[in-house]
Order: structure tokens, then sequence, then C-alpha cells
């Protein structure tokens, strides 16, 4: 009876030491295999980086140049009509679509058109006339995204115009001017960062804003703007990494 006590508790101690062995091996490989691999866990306020513009909502405003023509059907056959530098002024709101964008935009711009009429004045030298048009505008265009990251992209669209003032020099080129224009226009941009675009474009006048039955007188436009987008910006987090160490 006492030989088969020792034995029963021989194979006890050996059957718990066996388990505490067992223990400690699976702590040992548990402790090894999170030791191959760093967790890191924190918020993340940042940009998306996939794909231009950042936001689906954006405020813009923009300024750049204008060559402006009015193309006057009484004066192309009798002197030479030159392009009449300005400027361009606007705020605008753009909503992003998947693959395009709607941008509506209220503008300020100086048209006009320069002419040479010729020595007038029998100097010797060619005199100039000029037509200063100042307008307010409401362009609407529609563009399309080309290219993966959407960073170029290209439009149409029509814009609707009010004469706010005119102002002639050297010889009168036009009598009585209508004050609303409409125009269609086409253009593209390019996205250089997540809030600069530069902006580029032609508007081709549908009115005749002659009220002279016997003229005929459209507005014609080329620009090139640059443009600041206002954003919130988007917040991530929290973000969970798990990467191998080292």
């Amino acid at each position: 009876m006492k030989q088969f006590l020792i034995i029963a508790l021989l194979s006890i101690s050996s059957f718990a030491a066996h388990a505490q062995n067992k223990k400690i091996t699976q702590a040992v490989d548990t402790q090894r295999a999170s030791t191959d691999y760093l967790l890191k866990l924190g918020g993340v306020e940042g940009e998306s980086s996939d794909s231009l513009p950042p936001a689906p909502n954006l405020l813009t405003v923009s300024a750049g140049g204008t060559m402006s023509q009015t193309h006057n059907t009484n004066l192309l056959s009798r002197y030479k009509m030159e392009q009449k530098p300005g400027y361009l002024l606007g705020i605008g709101y753009a909503r992003e679509l998947e693959r395009a964008r709607v941008q509506v935009q209220a503008t300020y711009f100086k048209g006009g058109v320069r002419v040479a009429s010729g020595d007038i004045n029998g100097d010797g030298k060619s005199d100039y006339s000029e037509l200063d048009l100042n307008y307010i505008s409401l362009p609407v265009q529609f563009q399309i995204y080309v290219g993966a990251r959407k960073r170029f992209f290209v439009g149409v669209g029509v814009e609707a115009s009010y004469l706010l003032s005119k102002k002639q020099t050297g010889r009168p080129l036009h009598g009585q001017i209508k004050v609303f224009d409409g125009a269609t226009g086409a253009s593209a941009g390019v996205w250089f960062t997540r809030n600069v675009m530069l902006q580029a474009g032609y508007r081709y006048g549908l009115v005749d804003i002659d009220l002279d039955e016997q003229n005929k007188a459209r507005n014609g436009m080329a620009f090139l703007t640059l443009s600041y987008a206002f954003y919130s910006k988007i917040k991530y987090g929290p973000v969970i990494t798990i990467k191998p160490k080292g």
C-alpha cells in the first residue's frame, strides 16, 4: 500500500510539472510572436492624397488677365480691330462630383476693343480709338476631369452679363449698347496643389450688343486666371497600424 501511494504521488508530480512546462512554453512563444510586430494606435488629422481636389465643396477666389475684342461688322470692313487687355476678378463655388465638377462664379471683368482708325489727326501717326466695357457676369460651367488623379479638367458652359459702365476714347465706335449680354464658353484647368488652380478659356458672345440694327457687335474674350480654394480639412482617426518589426 505504501509503495502504491509513493507511485501515485510521483505520477501526479510528473503530470503537474509537464503542465507547468507547457504553460511556460506557450507564454514564451506568445511573447516571441508579439515582439515580431509593432502596434501603433493614434488619431491622425490630415488630407486625402489619392486625388485632387480634396473636398466636395470648394469656395474659390480668382484673379487674372483678359484679352477682349468686340467684333463689329460695320468696323471690320474699314478699320483694323485689335484685342484690348484687361483683368478679371471673381468669387466662385464648385461642387465636386465623382469625375466632374460644377462651377458657378460671380465675376467682374473689363472688356471692349481697340481700333486702329488710321491717321485721323493728319500728323502722320496711326490713331487709335478704344471702347471700354465693364461687366459683372455669372458664368456656369460643367467640367470633366481627365486622368485618374483628377488633376486636369476641361469644361463648357454659359454665362449672363450685365453692363456696369462704358467709356469711349477717340473716334466713336458704338452708339447705344445693350446692358445685357449672354455668352457661351470653354475652359481647361489644372490643380497645382490642393489650394491653387490655373484655368484658361474663351467666351464668345451670343447677343448683338449694338442697338443700331445696321451694326452687328458681339463680345469675345480670352482669359487666364489663378484661383485659390478654401475647404475644411478631413479628419481621420483613430488609425491602427500593425506592421512587421524591423
